[in-house]
């Protein structure tokens, strides 16, 4: 029991870090903490002008702060030696700025509700980024947003974007784009949705509503397209919070979040049926204990077992 409340102690930690509210500007690392080798990669910290970030052992980057996160905003090592895989920006941040991910090496990105721009580069050369997840408040994507993103090859498009630019998934590997705003405006290039390299993405795909502009968009550059009916439910598993089919630290921080933002009195961070994903032990709370199970159910399968997740909550 005590090692439990050790580990809740830590979640609870990372969590309280997130409240912080900074400004992120161009003003780069601000640290009293020096860098004593190139190995020792400092897991907490202060970035722009008073925004923070902490960096647990599986790679998962979390910010906080308020304004616009920049390309100077990163400590200069942050990135190096894959240290990061998996980046969460909390809310409060409310652009993503030219080329702030620029060729980082991350596999995937949680955007919050208080996000409503993602500008020219922001992501171009993500090359191992695998998973979006976009808040409905994004209203709009820049020119070459998504860029050489070529293992990306599913997003969802959330009603509130009202205009895609230029080239914004050129060169991706999108094999399949939703699309759930009908009047949402597309830049007029072939490459704005789907990039013209059959050789990357042959055969995609774009779902939208009839009579939508993607559905025009996809006549004009005879790309397939799929009529929808309804806005897609995106399924969660017990404990796989983003939905990644992967149930590892994203998903344990992802409760954190939820549990700070609850306990401060604060709004849900989660969709009703995120909430039931992260509630893994249904005892209709979400809290540290969920976030705990998730972690040690990630150690067993990083370790190499084959463990079923809801066999593992029951006998633990």
């Amino acid at each position: 029991m005590k090692k439990l409340n050790k580990i809740m102690a830590g979640i609870m930690a990372v969590s309280l870090c997130m409240a912080g509210n900074g400004v992120l500007s161009e003003n780069g690392f601000i640290s009293d903490i020096s860098i004593k080798a190139s190995a020792e990669i400092i897991k907490s910290g202060t970035c722009g002008d008073n925004a923070t970030y902490t960096l647990d052992d599986e790679g998962t980057l979390i910010i906080s702060g308020t304004g616009e996160m920049s390309y100077g905003d990163f400590p200069p090592w942050t990135f190096t030696s894959n240290s990061v895989k998996n980046v969460i920006i909390a809310d409060g941040i409310t652009s993503i700025g030219t080329s702030a991910f620029a060729s980082k090496e991350i596999t995937s990105i949680t955007i919050p509700d208080s996000v409503t721009i993602i500008r020219s580069w922001a992501f171009w050369g993500c090359t191992n980024l695998t998973s979006v997840t976009m808040s409905n408040n994004v209203t709009k994507i820049d020119e070459f947003a998504f860029c050489s993103c070529r293992n990306l090859k599913e997003i969802i498009i959330p009603e509130s974007v009202t205009s895609i630019g230029n080239a914004a998934f050129d060169y991706s590997g999108l094999t399949k784009i939703t699309i759930l705003n009908p009047e949402c405006a597309v830049d007029n290039d072939e490459r704005s949705l789907l990039n013209d390299h059959q050789t990357i993405n042959d055969g995609a795909t774009i779902y939208g509503y009839e009579n939508s502009t993607a559905q025009a968009y996809a006549k004009k550059y005879k790309l397939n397209f799929v009529a929808i009916e309804e806005p897609p439910v995106i399924e969660f598993e017990s404990g796989d919070i983003n939905g990644d089919n992967f149930i590892d630290s994203v998903d344990a921080t992802a409760v954190s979040i939820e549990y700070a933002h609850l306990a401060t009195g604060g709004e849900s961070t989660l969709s009703d049926e995120q909430k039931k994903a992260a509630d893994v032990n249904g005892d209709g709370f979400i809290d540290a204990v969920d976030s705990t199970y998730i972690l040690r159910y990630y150690a067993k399968i990083s370790a190499g077992q084959n463990i079923d997740f809801a066999e593992f909550v029951k006998n633990n």
